[in-house]
């Protein structure tokens, strides 16, 4: 009795095992995520020169100028961690970094305006 116990659950746990569905795998090519990223860096390149000089002219307000600094300070660390996952394809990608940095740029395009 005691081994068709221990049977039944060797079973049961070898069948959770075979049934259990796979993690999910994100598949992309770096070089791809390079271009792109690159393409976005420029973008926030432009974008950092248009609020600079809005902010030298006194046409932005001094929040909104120190906001741009903060946003500014937080790409640079966001774009160092970013760049080290794009060079090492042991890394995984920080998904989050690139959407706040994503996110980041979209805030000083409304300050640009």
């Amino acid at each position: 009795m005691r081994r068709l116990g221990l049977v039944l659950l060797v079973l049961a746990l070898a069948g959770c095992a075979l049934f259990t569905k796979p993690a999910d795998e994100i598949r992309f090519d770096r070089g791809e995520l390079a271009v792109s990223y690159a393409d976005m860096k420029a973008a926030y390149v432009l974008l950092a020169q248009s609020v600079t000089a809005a902010c030298t002219g006194g046409k932005l307000s001094q929040a909104a100028c120190a906001d741009a600094a903060k946003i500014h300070d937080r790409m640079g660390l966001l774009d160092g961690a970013i760049r080290k996952a794009i060079r090492n394809p042991k890394a995984e990608i920080d998904w989050e970094a690139i959407g706040e940095a994503v996110q980041l740029i979209a805030g000083l395009a409304l300050k640009a305006l």
